[in-house]
């Protein structure tokens, strides 16, 4: 009954917006706000990481695609673990995939946030201003994470069928922008000064690259 009904649902997302949910959950805080972070933790092995985590989600996303030709049907991976494991195990995915939903938002607020001060901070050094001190304060930190989460809430509110493709279509153009700027800045560099920035390459050891 309940398989008859999710047949007859209309679909709302076409190739592009379902595509552009994807991305836009993938394109986010794991490159733009943890990037720094990997480096910290591994140095340039970080390259390495980025690389592995490729790897991983070129796995998950053939699985995904294998299952769902299998299942053609709403509900994503609770209906896709109900179909194989057990009942139990897509009540067990739906909580965990809650559950990593909820921390995924956290960091992305909270890097928009982080992101936001520096920003505002640098352009008061540009204009010879000083900014204010509260800017960095924690309180301001969270009312910026609360702020974009709750703007940003809306906007997909008054959408329809669009996966927020307008903000997904802006962090690939920006993720284009750092790749190309930093080729350009790469080959302009001296091959023995990149040498050097690349050594040692492993500063973290395996610990460090598999934390990356």
């Amino acid at each position: 009954m309940s398989s008859a009904l999710q047949s007859e649902q209309p679909r709302t997302l076409g190739l592009l917006d379902a595509t552009g949910v994807g991305v836009g959950a993938i394109v986010g805080g794991g490159i733009f706000v943890l990037a720094g972070t990997a480096f910290t933790t591994t140095g340039p092995a970080a390259v390495v990481a980025f690389a592995l985590n490729g790897v991983i989600a070129f796995l998950t996303a053939m699985s995904y695609a294998e299952i769902s030709s299998a299942f053609p049907e709403s509900g994503g991976s609770y209906t896709f673990a109900k179909k194989i494991p057990s009942v139990r195990a897509a009540f067990a995915s739906g909580w965990l995939l809650w559950f990593a939903y909820i921390v995924a938002g956290v960091l992305y607020a909270l890097g928009f946030a982080a992101f936001a001060v520096v920003a505002t901070q640098e352009v008061c050094v540009a204009f010879g201003t000083t900014a204010p001190d509260w800017l960095a304060d924690k309180r301001m930190l969270l009312f910026l994470s609360i702020l974009a989460t709750g703007g940003y809430a809306l906007s997909l509110t008054r959408t329809s069928g669009s996966g927020g493709n307008l903000a997904t279509f802006s962090k690939v153009l920006v993720f284009a922008f750092l790749v190309v700027a930093g080729i350009v800045a790469l080959s302009q560099q001296p091959v023995e000064q990149t040498r050097i920035a690349l050594s040692p390459f492993f500063t973290g050891g395996s610990t460090g690259l598999f934390m990356a």
